[in-house]
């Protein structure tokens, strides 16, 4: 039997226009009226929003580390960056910190991607319930 979520965030970026996130949000709200749904800045500001000054530094600098890392490289042999270099790092650094910024040719392991969001998300958002 299908379970009802308590709760649904979307996430997006200010420069997203199309798909419009409030549409899909009013959307879902008409099917789910007994839902709580939300429209937030992208996954990683939203992380990084309540944190202070010196733990944001460091949340920034991990995340950039590890984003790097999992940039894929050669496609034909599915091989990371497992040290990446600082120019990429860097890169990355500057993305979190400007989110509206368009990245062009940058691709990631979705799998270990996910894994870097399911570690930033709130333990207590983490299910449906």
């Amino acid at each position: 039997m299908y379970r009802v979520p308590s709760f649904i965030h979307i996430y997006g970026k200010k420069a997203i226009t199309n798909p419009n996130l409030k549409e899909i949000s009013s959307y879902l709200k008409s099917l789910l009226p007994k839902t709580i749904i939300d429209v937030r800045t992208d996954l990683i500001s939203n992380f990084l929003e309540p944190l202070d000054s010196s733990k944001k530094d460091e949340a920034v600098d991990s995340l950039a580390e590890k984003l790097a890392g999992i940039r894929v490289l050669d496609y034909s042999k599915q091989k990371l960056n497992p040290e990446p270099m600082y120019a990429e790092i860097d890169y990355e650094r500057r993305k979190i910190l400007n989110p509206d910024t368009k990245s062009i040719g940058v691709f990631y392991d979705g799998f270990e991607l996910q894994n870097i969001f399911y570690s930033i998300i709130g333990k207590d958002e983490r299910s449906f319930s």
